[in-house]
């Protein structure tokens, strides 16, 4: 089995983050968003990844160092951002023969066990309930089945949203889907989608189950992924002792970093060669290499090797007076 996985966007809800790095390369509890994907498919009999790249494609070259695991990694560059529809076609080429096929998004973290797939007999997507099913890309079904797909409808009965997770037992029909929407110009908001293609192929009589899945993360703005990172947090809660410092857990802390006379945690990532000085942190990710010193933070996002350093105040305040600061609780 080939898994593919898009990674083309420029992450533009997550500026000024993506400005530097793209966005499934941002790390929180010790890993990127890729690795925590990648750590879901271990056990899997994969053949090879297929990353899908555009913006900023040397990190993923460069961070990945040409193989996942002892397992043969490839890239194939989208130079136009023209929808996931054609994002997928530009693997064909790496399709010798036809074999079963993986696609998950980049940005689509998820808790479930795949240890079933290969014994799979059907294709299948990826589901979960969602309130607003105007924001997703919605399926109706008869029982298991897939009917129909619609990409953000304004009104639907269903509120299945495909999680960007698609298993094919054959990829070459899914390629041949994706080219009739491709050589019919058949576009929804301007671009090629994914959804179109699949419409075609249950349209024709593939079989498309349903799979649903019940932990699943969006990590599409800073908020999301704040939240996001709680989850994984708890997984991997891992720290070590510090002189002068409270640490709460959960926390994800890399033995590396330094930390000085500060309290820090909950839900906190901190990263490889950190230094952290007379600060109280909470509910943040705090990239490698940053130096963080006399600040109060919370439901931040701090880049590698940033620098923020605050100033000691000093203040007298008297009976019945109140200062209140900005910031988000």
């Amino acid at each position: 089995m080939k898994v593919v996985i898009p990674a083309a966007g420029k992450g533009t809800r997550l500026r000024p983050h993506t400005f530097s790095r793209p966005k499934p390369l941002i790390r929180f509890a010790g890993k990127s968003m890729l690795e925590h994907i990648v750590s879901n498919l271990e056990g899997l009999e994969i053949s090879e990844y297929i990353f899908i790249v555009g913006y900023l494609k040397e990190q993923f070259v460069n961070y990945f160092d040409g193989n996942i695991n002892g397992k043969k990694l490839s890239f194939v560059e989208q130079k136009e951002q023209r929808g996931l529809a054609d994002a997928v076609y530009l693997v064909k080429e790496k399709f010798t023969k036809d074999e079963d096929m993986l696609i998950v998004l980049s940005d689509t973290l998820f808790d479930v066990s795949f240890e079933k797939i290969e014994k799979h007999d059907e294709s299948f997507v990826c589901v979960h309930e969602v309130k607003d099913p105007s924001r997703f890309g919605i399926v109706y079904t008869d029982g298991d089945y897939v009917t129909d797909l619609i990409e953000k409808p304004k009104e639907s009965k269903s509120n299945l949203a495909i999680v960007g997770i698609y298993y094919f037992k054959s990829a070459f029909e899914l390629f041949k889907s994706v080219e009739f929407v491709l050589n019919n110009d058949i576009k929804t908001a301007g671009e090629f989608q994914i959804t179109d293609a699949l419409n075609y192929y249950v349209k024709t009589g593939k079989k498309l189950k349903t799979l649903k899945i019940d932990k699943w993360f969006d990590c599409g703005n800073r908020d999301k992924l704040l939240e996001t990172q709680k989850y994984y947090i708890k997984r991997f809660n891992t720290h070590k002792d510090y002189k002068n410092s409270k640490i709460i857990e959960p926390v994800y802390i890399d033995e590396s970093a330094v930390i000085e006379s500060s309290i820090v945690g909950p839900y906190v990532s901190v990263d490889k060669n950190t230094i952290i000085k007379n600060s109280i942190i909470k509910n943040s990710i705090i990239g490698a290499s940053a130096e963080i010193e006399n600040v109060n933070l919370s439901f931040s996002i701090l880049g590698d090797q940033s620098k923020y350093i605050g100033t000691p105040e000093s203040i007298d305040l008297g009976s019945k007076s109140e200062i209140v600061k900005g910031g988000s609780e």
